[in-house]
């Protein structure tokens, strides 16, 4: 189910690509390999990495101040992102299709504001899907 912040009157094109997100909560269901907080086992460095959305359909990755390896490179470009069109052509902002290093995934907007995006997609492994939910907030 959607959710909207009802002051904002802003198209999600702009609230998604005017900021830089940060995660602050992932999480999985049913629990996978008994883990349903990914964010709570997630390594520091990982927890302080920085999502871009550009106006140009890029997807950039910034490794934030705590890198998981020296050689880590700080921020690069890692693919493309675009909103979701039916065979008609018409498009879905809310669900919103992230094309990184090659792995292809829809995401479902959630909640979209100013200041707050989550973000939720299923993934099937062993016979068995999961719901991962992953929100961000406004750095």
């Amino acid at each position: 189910m959607f959710e909207a912040d009802e002051a904002f009157d802003v198209p999600h094109k702009d609230l998604l690509t005017k900021n830089r997100w940060m995660l602050d909560a992932y999480t999985q269901s049913p629990a996978y390999n008994g883990v349903s907080d990914v964010f709570a086992v997630m390594d520091k460095c990982a927890k302080d990495n920085l999502y871009i959305f550009k106006a140009d359909g890029s997807y950039i990755f910034d490794a934030g101040f705590n890198k998981c390896s020296e050689s880590e490179s700080q921020s690069n470009v890692v693919g493309t992102w675009k909103f979701y069109k039916d065979e008609t052509g018409e498009v879905f902002d809310r669900e919103i299709i992230i094309n990184a290093s090659g792995k292809i995934t829809n995401y479902y907007i959630d909640l979209i504001t100013d200041s707050r995006l989550k973000l939720s997609t299923t993934m099937t492994s062993g016979g068995k899907m999961y719901t991962l939910q992953q929100t961000f907030r406004k750095k």
